[in-house]
Formats: structure tokens, sequence, C-alpha cells
């Protein structure tokens, strides 16, 4: 019997769309306010390694960091989880 290829479900988005709409809205946010890759960091007590990694969506932060920077950028958290919207 042969499967029929539509037959598997793919998730409506994966991983690494995430990480690459979160990492898009952190740089969105951090330019849009004018800051450095170095400033943020400093702000958020991480490392700037930690934070470029997040916004080259190499990583995602953990989700205390995110409603750090959240908080810090003024933005609702959800923004970074609704895809399609580049910017906060």
């Amino acid at each position: 019997m042969q499967k029929n290829a539509n037959s598997k479900k793919t998730p409506q988005t994966d991983e690494g769309q995430i990480r690459a709409h979160i990492g898009a809205m952190l740089k969105a946010c951090r330019k849009e306010r004018g800051l450095t890759l170095e400033q943020i960091p400093y702000e958020i007590q991480i490392s700037r390694r930690a934070y470029g990694a997040w916004e080259r969506a190499v990583q995602l932060p953990r989700l205390d960091l995110l409603i750090k920077l959240a908080n810090f950028y003024g933005v609702p958290i959800v923004a970074f989880f609704e895809l399609g919207k580049a910017k906060p």
C-alpha cells in the first residue's frame, strides 16, 4: 500500500520561523530605539554573545528573558509570537 504524500500533517510554523521572527523583532526594537548591540545586554544583565545569537536567530531566549526584553522595549510579550508582523 502506497502512502499519500499529503497525508502527513505539517505544523503551521516551525522553530526556525519562530527564531527568525523573534530575532527580527528584537533587532527592530533595538534599532527603532537607536541602541547598539552592546547596550542591550548591559541593561538586561545578559551576555552580548547571547543577545547577538537571539537577533541572528541562532538561539531562542528563555521565556523569563523574553519577558524582560518585552518590558525593556515597552512592547507586549505577545508581539514576539505574532508571526508575520516584523515590527513592534
